[in-house]
């Protein structure tokens, strides 16, 4: 969005009063207008961004905007982040990975399963192209001593 602020504020005259002189006060009228209008343009412009932001974490709330898988996925990851920076954190993530390859987020210390497969990731996913995933099969729903 481009700002209708400077069309006022440039037609201000800084350079008036000039000192020493008998200035005519419509120069003072004239730079009071264009000041007005610059705040009031301000005031409307900031008044209608933070309505902008309210409505859009509005939607993010409510998981409405397009995208919101995308920004969730920054949020995960900034999340894994921050909990990997504990010493030998290790927690569980409901997505079960697809390959071994991983996906953006994905850091060591996530464990997930399935009824066929536990899997733990053992690395940070970097371009898609390394093994980050190991993935063990349950072949007993029993336990042994």
């Amino acid at each position: 969005m481009t700002s209708s602020v400077t069309q006022y504020s440039s037609l201000i005259d800084v350079s008036f009063p000039i000192p020493g002189e008998d200035n005519d006060t419509q120069g003072f009228r004239n730079n009071y207008i264009q000041i007005t209008q610059a705040l009031n343009t301000a005031a409307y412009e900031i008044t209608n961004l933070q309505i902008q932001q309210s409505s859009l974490l509005t939607q993010l709330n409510n998981s409405t905007v397009i995208g919101t898988n995308y920004i969730a996925n920054i949020v995960s990851t900034v999340t894994n982040i921050v909990m990997n920076s504990l010493t030998n954190v290790i927690y569980y993530t409901t997505s079960t990975p697809t390959s071994s390859k991983g996906q953006p987020g994905d850091i060591p210390g996530l464990l997930s399963a399935n009824t066929s497969y536990v899997y733990v990731c053992y690395n940070y996913y970097s371009t898609g192209t390394n093994d980050i995933w190991a993935r063990l099969a349950t072949t007993s729903s029993t336990w042994t001593s």
